[in-house]
């Protein structure tokens, strides 16, 4: 027998090559399924610390938006009471002027009463008689009133 005619035998049956390529694709699987395990292990692991620090970070931006409000709105009413105090004094500090022009001007007429309408005045402003005539005229001028 040449070489060329002998039969060689093959060192592997093909049942043996595809029991071969069954070992390895199942090696494979493993080593894919226990990546898949490392990277979804992480977020399985730290999904609960996740979750806390997310609530507790929005709980934080809740909080300071809150502080913020709450002191522009005490700006606001300190702003409000500070105006409502000055309108306030201004319109008590009109009432106190008008008061005193109405006092003063009052007081004016019962001094010019007190001067025309005495009887013992009549050096200043005449007889008895001219007197008499003012005093009519004041009591008019106070009824058209």
């Amino acid at each position: 027998m040449s070489p060329s005619t002998e039969k060689v035998e093959p060192i592997l049956t093909a049942q043996e090559i595809e029991k071969a390529k069954l070992e390895l694709e199942r090696k494979q699987l493993e080593i894919d399924k226990s990546a898949a395990d490392l990277t979804k292990g992480f977020l399985n692991r730290n999904t609960g610390v996740l979750i806390s620090a997310a609530v507790s970070f929005a709980a934080v931006i809740v909080s300071l938006a809150q502080v913020w409000v709450t002191t522009i709105s005490k700006d606001k009413e300190l702003e409000l009471s500070s105006l409502q105090r000055k309108a306030e004094v201004e319109s008590q500090e009109r009432q106190k002027e008008r008061e005193l022009v109405a006092n003063d001007a009052q007081l004016r007429r019962s001094r010019e009463m007190t001067l025309l309408c005495s009887p013992k005045v009549t050096h200043l402003t005449g007889t008895f008689q001219y007197q008499v005539l003012l005093r009519r005229l004041v009591r008019g001028i106070r009824t058209r009133r």
